[in-house]
């Protein structure tokens, strides 16, 4: 798994390489849901205040990648980093965290404008 992260940071795969790729992997499946599972959690203490997420994958995710290195970058709302980019339009985005997050968003916790 790590050799073909490794690949996509050095030569970023086409959208849907990368998504193939996570849908493969069963941590990745098991774990795909772990913002809205954890913003669940903390919404429940009835104590949250604010909580701030990855939305990139950034660079210190990406530098000397190998077997020990935590693939944090999984994780991003973007793939930006292991992801071509379309000339016309935003980074791609990561199933399962991208979505969850946009449904997470409550109008009571936006800012009054």
């Amino acid at each position: 798994m790590w050799k073909l992260i490794k690949d996509a940071i050095e030569h970023p795969f086409p959208e849907r390489k990368w998504r193939d790729f996570l849908a493969m992997s069963p941590w990745f499946e098991r774990n795909k849901h772990f913002l809205r599972d954890q913003v669940g959690h903390f919404r429940d203490t009835g104590r949250l205040a604010v909580a701030t997420y990855g939305v990139t994958q950034g660079a210190a995710m990406t530098e000397n990648f190998g077997p020990d290195k935590q693939p944090w970058l999984l994780n991003s709302l973007y793939a930006n980093r292991t992801v071509e980019r379309p000339d016309d339009g935003p980074p791609a985005h990561t199933y399962g965290f991208f979505d969850d997050f946009r449904a997470l968003q409550r109008q009571q916790d936006r800012r009054a404008s």
